[in-house]
């Protein structure tokens, strides 16, 4: 099958045809056809073999050829633990080799750390092999690496179902216009507030963390929140009560307002967390991974990120481009820069191996490559995994 984007095989030599490669072309012309031999011949397990060996070779003169790196080259490492598990030395390693700058580790979640914590309880993970963010900052640093605390807010849906009764039973979760408890925590609660603000505020004083990293800095859809905490403070906030809750606040004039209101919760945690971060570790960057398409998740999730870095309230946000289309993925950055004027200020994710994408390194190439000619901030890949190891870094490197 043709790679990526591309139509053929003779497509792909021309895409990687120059004066300079001249040889490698007629070498990789020549590889195929030997291939292709094999399998007219009936050679099928041969070719088979032969067929891996010339892709990963195709890949590589890709790489060579058109990939060209912006500054920044991050990684997304959803597991917190790294690739290798229990060294982290090790893996700062295998990506600094690779050309990779920045990590953003998940670390924290609402109910959870990898890692020593007065207010989250330790993970599993931490139990069973230590202080994930001692070891990653200082292997990171070691290395020449940025490490970045990648901070879940609000979701509680992977928590086991006594953390999330703790949370219920004090009322602190979601509620939808059904008035079904959601396992998210309400961000309108001072105590939910507090809760995930002294769970950052001591990670930056224990740990040289090079930026905090927001994800899931949202109501989890336009169903939430309607919770009574929801309720008196909007009603507090336009001086008036509301009729017929939730409807009453669902249309209409009231529902501008409510959904305006909503906008403020997040956007007023974020400024928080800025300041905080800038009163513990003033050099630490403040980030946010978020849904590319805007200005639609406005109204759905409350999550008005072009005002945040308008307000200087992030230093950059990282917009969830999870496409395996090129075309689409070019649209998606060229309207992100437009929004915020500055393509500094965006660093386009890729989803190489997202729930929406599979990547593979044809198409990683052409992604990066796009966010380089674009002059942005960076770009971050998803997700450190062995898939990521094994296709994607030796292209890179």
């Amino acid at each position: 099958s043709a790679p990526g984007s591309l139509r053929s095989y003779e497509a792909f030599l021309d895409s990687i045809r120059t004066k300079e490669n001249a040889t490698m072309v007629g070498y990789l012309a020549g590889r195929y056809a030997k291939v292709r031999k094999m399998f007219d011949e009936g050679a099928y397990m041969e070719c088979i073999s032969a067929c891996r060996e010339l892709r990963k070779e195709m890949e590589m003169a890709y790489a060579k050829v058109r990939l060209k790196a912006p500054s920044r080259v991050a990684v997304w490492d959803h597991s917190g633990r790294g690739l290798y598990v229990g060294d982290w030395k090790k893996t700062c390693s295998v990506l600094k080799d690779a050309g990779v700058t920045d990590i953003y580790s998940n670390l924290l979640w609402p109910w959870e750390a990898h890692f020593p914590s007065s207010v989250a309880a330790p993970s599993r993970l931490m139990n069973a092999i230590g202080d994930q963010a001692r070891a990653s900052v200082k292997a990171a640093h070691d290395a020449g690496l940025k490490l970045h605390l990648w901070k879940v807010c609000w979701n509680m849906e992977s928590a086991k179902p006594e953390q999330v009764a703790r949370f219920e039973k004090q009322g602190r979760l979601q509620k939808d216009h059904m008035g079904r408890t959601v396992r998210w925590l309400c961000p309108s609660r001072p105590d939910n507030q507090s809760w995930e603000k002294d769970a950052l505020r001591e990670a930056l004083r224990k740990y040289d963390f090079d930026g905090v990293h927001l994800d899931y800095i949202r109501f989890k859809d336009s169903s939430v929140c309607f919770c009574g905490t929801c309720r008196k403070a909007f009603e507090k906030h336009i001086g008036r009560s509301v009729a017929n809750w939730p409807a009453g606040a669902r249309m209409g004039d009231m529902g501008k307002k409510y959904s305006a209101w909503r906008v403020k919760q997040i956007s007023d945690f974020v400024r928080d967390v800025d300041t905080l971060t800038a009163q513990i570790r003033p050099k630490a960057e403040v980030s946010a991974a978020v849904f590319g398409k805007y200005p639609s998740c406005v109204p759905s999730v409350a999550q008005d990120w072009v005002q945040w870095v308008h307000d200087g309230y992030v230093d950059y946000v990282c917009p969830m481009n999870y496409t395996e289309d090129l075309k689409t993925f070019t649209g998606y950055v060229d309207s992100q820069i437009g929004l915020v004027g500055n393509p500094s200020r965006i660093m386009p994710g890729v989803g190489v191996t997202a729930r929406e994408s599979r990547l593979d390194a044809f198409q990683v190439v052409d992604q990066i490559r796009l966010v380089h000619d674009r002059e942005n901030g960076g770009v971050i890949l998803f997700d450190l995994n062995r898939a990521l190891e094994k296709d994607v870094l030796p292209v890179l490197r």
